[in-house]
Formats: C-alpha cells, structure tokens, sequence
C-alpha cells in the first residue's frame, strides 16, 4: 500500500496549523454501474446497501417494457454526447413526452440523483453535504458520464468533494495484488485492462461488446424459439430465466443481488466442486402459475455464443471472443510486463459468476498462449477479487492516517465543491483520479 501516492494540496501543513482532522469514515465509496448503484463508509468489508437502476427509473417512466428501462445509460446515446450537452441539460423540460429517450443526460442525472438521494437519506443515513465522495470508475467512461455524475453529487446532493479511482487498480487491491489482467464482465461491454505494479496501462486495454447484455439477448432468442404463444416475452423473464439457471453461489448474489440458485455448468467444464451430469432439462417457476422447461444444452450454447462464439449481431471487423481478446492483450506487452501479470487474471462482474466460464476461459487463453510460442503459458490462472467498492474502501482505509492530520489533504484529482461551482468540471479534473 506504501506505493499508493498521496498529493497534499495544501502547503506547509504542520500540527500548529489550526486545521481540523478528518476521520476515514466521512469518505462515502460509491460504485456506480449501468444496473447498480453499491453505496457504504471506506473502512467496511462490504457496501451497506445496493440499489437497482429500477428504482430510480420509476421517477421518470412507468412503461417498463422501453428498452431503455433497465439500464442507467447505454453505449449508443453516450458516444453523441460531450460534457457541453451535460451543461444545457438544465434547459430542457422533463416533462416532454418520451424526453427521457431525447435527452439521454438528463435522464441519467434525474434518475441516477433518485438513486442517490435515497442510498443517504435512508441506507447511509447521512448527510451528503458533510461527506467527500470517491467513485470507482471504468477508465472507458465517456467524459460527459463523468460530467453527469460530478454534477448530480457537487451541485444537486452538495457533497464536499469528488474523485475518481480507476476500477481495475481497486479490483487488484482487493484480490490483494499489485500486477495482473482484469478481465471485466459488463453489461453492455467487457473490458480487459493490464495493471503493472498498480499502474494501468491504457494503451494496452480492449474492449468487447460480449457482456451480460448480448448473454441476456441470446437468452431472450431460446426463450422465444420455446414459446408456444405469440406473447412477447419480457425483460422480467429473461432476468428471472438468467438469475436462477446461469449465476450461482455467493459471487453471483454478491455482484447481482439475487439468491442462491442451482448451478448450470457452462459445456465441456466443471465446476470447482468436480464435474455432475446435469438434466436434459430444467424447470424454471416463473410465476404462481407459470413455469417453463428449458433444455440445458440451449442454456449452455447461450452462454457460449456470448463470450466465445461466433457474434451474429456484426460487430466490427476486427471483432474477437474473449479468450482470443485476453491472450492478444497479454501477447502485445513487454516481455517483462507480460511476466508479471500474465500469471494472474482477476475476473470481475457479473457475468464472472456463472460457474464454468472462468475454467473454459483461462484454457483458451492456454491454448493461444501455447500457439504463439509463449512461455509459461500453463501457469496462467484466476484470482478471486472482493470487486471496486471494497478495493476503494480498503485503499481509502489505508490513508486513514494522511486524513487524520489535517482536512485539506487531498487525493490526486479530488475536486471541491467549490472549485466545482466556480469553474466547472471539465476545466478542472484530470481524465481520471489516478493513484498510481
């Protein structure tokens, strides 16, 4: 942890200064993500509370079936705008119909600001205006995301300050390593970042659009090949389908906040525990009255076709699976770099959760590894992390000391309210808060 950096803003800060000490627990770790906002106190094992993106949307629309619905932003409406649209957001009127498809920023700021709101008033039990906020953020976040959220918590919640914590450097704090490859599971995207000795190498990180989104639409497609009526089958089902055949065990509650199911093995690999023959089929309660039989093969082509098959909905050219995007990133470092991270790949996300896929991953990226003549190919192998939200809280526990001493100690990229108000965001902040 003594590698971390710590920059002090103030200058010539000494014990007769006269400057209140701050304590570790008035630093509120918000992990935001496209289907949950995870809220809790640095210091904690775990957040106190996680809150589904359907509760803020009920603010904004009551048609749950809009494609929109279930999700706090998507890919294609980011990529048009610019930190410039987050601006004008505030002459806009939300109450146009269907405006939440029109000006997607506002929508993000009405509803993630819903989120908020209630995870201080009610989960947190705290008031925002005495606390410094710090945001596990993807390192790929468009600028006007970042824009939107600075906004929500500096102007609208009043927080004392903000800064942004590159996720994949928290996800080896947590896993307890300073170097390794953080393969992330999204919803829309997968990412795949090199970290060497607790510093992100961008230039060296890919993405891919086989995430939990394309699994929930491959499922959707089995579904619908399966039904008997005309009916469209809903987002609801697809979820309920996907929560009790795919994820399982505590990972699988942990990043998704459902229950413990049975298991589903993805093909041709086992399981931790060793291999079981599963049923042909398997029978899903959907309801008090409704229930469906899904055979497991169907299931298990779903997953494959996400994470390793062939993509039928034409992507770009230059398109990969993910084993062939992990094992190009790993073959495209520096041979020393390639040495110290290759051995350890952290799987994060909720898709990381689906028992099997983590085996079936690591043998394809052995087998490539193998093809292109690299050593130490077989030594390749995945290391649980605890996820971004309690890497944050245990590096921000950490500095508990530095804060002690005096109030005006600042992480890299920590913005003030203040600043914020008087000059704006993107004239003040880095890309992202570092602490390399």
């Amino acid at each position: 942890m003594a590698a971390l950096s710590l920059s002090v803003t103030a200058s010539d800060v000494n014990a007769d200064s006269g400057a209140r000490p701050v304590d570790v627990d008035n630093i509120v770790v918000l992990e935001i993500g496209n289907r949950f906002v995870r809220a809790g106190l640095a210091g904690h094992a775990s957040p106190s509370c996680v809150i589904p993106v359907e509760f803020g949307w009920r603010r904004v629309a009551t048609v749950t079936n809009d494609p929109v619905y279930h999700s706090l932003w998507t890919l294609r409406e980011l990529s048009e705008c610019t930190t410039h649209t987050s601006d004008a957001s505030d002459q806009t009127d939300p109450y146009m119909p269907d405006w939440y498809h029109t000006q997607p920023l506002k929508r993000i700021e009405v509803v993630l600001e819903t989120m908020l709101k209630h995870a201080f008033s009610q989960e947190l039990l705290l008031d925002p205006r005495q606390q410094r906020v710090a945001v596990p953020e993807n390192p790929l976040w468009p600028e006007a995301l970042r824009a939107v959220i600075a906004k929500v918590l500096l102007k609208h919640l009043h927080v004392s300050s903000l800064v942004f914590l590159p996720s994949p450097v928290l996800d080896l704090i947590s896993a307890g390593l300073r170097s390794g490859i953080v393969v992330d599971l999204g919803w829309e995207e997968s990412f795949v970042y090199p970290v060497y000795d607790l510093r992100l190498l961008m230039t060296e990180s890919r993405a891919t659009v086989r995430g939990s989104k394309l699994l929930h639409s491959n499922v959707k497609k089995v579904l619908t090949d399966l039904n008997e009526t005309n009916e469209e089958i809903s987002f609801e089902t697809v979820e309920r389908v996907v929560s009790s055949a795919l994820y399982a065990g505590a990972d699988g509650r942990r990043m998704m906040g459902i229950p413990l199911v049975p298991k589903m093995v993805v093909p041709g690999m086992a399981t931790g525990e060793g291999s079981s023959k599963e049923a042909e089929t398997r029978r899903l309660e959907l309801g008090a009255d409704d229930a469906i039989e899904i055979p497991n093969n169907e299931l298990q082509k779903a997953v494959s076709n996400t994470f390793f098959g062939v993509n039928e909905y034409g992507n770009d050219d230059d398109e990969q699976d993910l084993a062939r995007l992990v094992s190009d990133v790993i073959f495209n470092l520096s041979m020393d770099v390639r040495g110290a991270t290759q051995s350890t790949i952290v799987f994060v996300g909720g898709a990381s959760a689906i028992p099997g896929l983590q085996s079936k991953v690591l043998q394809e990226i052995r087998r490539l590894l193998r093809k292109k003549d690299i050593a130490a190919a077989s030594s390749v192998m995945a290391v649980r992390s605890m996820g971004a939200w309690t890497g944050a809280s245990l590096y921000l526990s950490s500095l508990g000391w530095y804060f002690a001493q005096d109030e005006r100690i600042r992480l890299p990229g920590e913005l003030s309210r203040d600043r914020y108000m008087s000059l704006g965001y993107h004239r003040t902040t880095t890309p992202f808060g570092v602490i390399y």
